[in-house]
């Protein structure tokens, strides 16, 4: 039997006490189902989680979200902050280390990239090269703006648009930097660009599209970086 920490203080948090009562139970059993492992990233049927607490974590995903996320094609759920809240000792970063070794690669990348103050460079282990199932198993679990199926390198007349270079390896085109600035502002686009620029330079990450890549985890750290809740910081 595990014994997890979950915070009283949680019930005055805004962004909990905003979630209907069905996302509150659902982000609860989440956090303390047996299956929940120390990284907080595991494998779970949605069926298993509709007969234990009777909630459909399709009808919520988005609810749940930023802080915990759901790949229904992989059947993983990411409870993200749960690491950092249960972590004691080097041992228990360890263990959550060895309890995604299984997960696709660029879900491990998210998983370091986002608990990366804690973790120990030298705890992390080589990632090996990203395949095209790994970056859509990524995507998945850490985009949250769907968009349209078009060439990103085209100007829709076959014409191949020239990309940019930001800080040392982040490259985009200025149609991809405009729409993200209209979207998520300066601030943001500058934080965002700095995570992603810094996983890649530290960790050899590599990826197919930097501007989708861009609107999915490093946007999401770069928002609760420049503020939000305490607890689920």
């Amino acid at each position: 039997m595990a014994f997890r920490k979950f915070d009283t203080l949680c019930w005055e948090d805004p962004w909990f006490e905003a979630l209907s009562r069905d996302a509150k139970l659902l982000f609860i059993y989440l956090w303390t189902n047996n299956t929940c492992n120390p990284a907080g990233m595991y494998r779970i049927t949605k069926d298993r989680i509709q007969f234990n607490c009777g909630v459909s974590i399709e009808k919520h995903a988005e609810e749940l979200k930023p802080k915990v996320l759901w790949n229904p094609k992989e059947s993983i759920v990411w409870v993200k902050n749960f690491f950092r809240h249960q972590r004691q000792n080097p041992r228990f970063s360890e263990a959550a280390v060895k309890s995604i070794s299984q997960l696709p690669c660029t879900l491990k990348a998210a998983f370091y990239e986002y608990n990366r103050e804690i973790l120990d460079t030298d705890q992390i282990p080589p990632l090996p090269p990203l395949t095209d199932t790994d970056t859509e198993a990524e995507e998945d679990i850490s985009s949250t703006v769907v968009e349209p199926n078009t060439n990103p390198h085209s100007n829709g007349n076959g014409i191949k648009l020239e990309k940019k270079l930001y800080m040392e390896s982040v490259k985009l085109t200025d149609d991809e930097h405009g729409k993200l600035i209209q979207k998520y502002g300066e601030p943001l686009t500058s934080k965002a660009i700095e995570i992603l620029n810094n996983a890649i330079q530290s960790k050899g990450y590599k990826y197919k599209s930097h501007y989708h890549t861009l609107i999915g985890w490093p946007m999401k750290e770069a928002k609760e970086q420049c503020g939000g809740s305490k607890w689920f910081k």
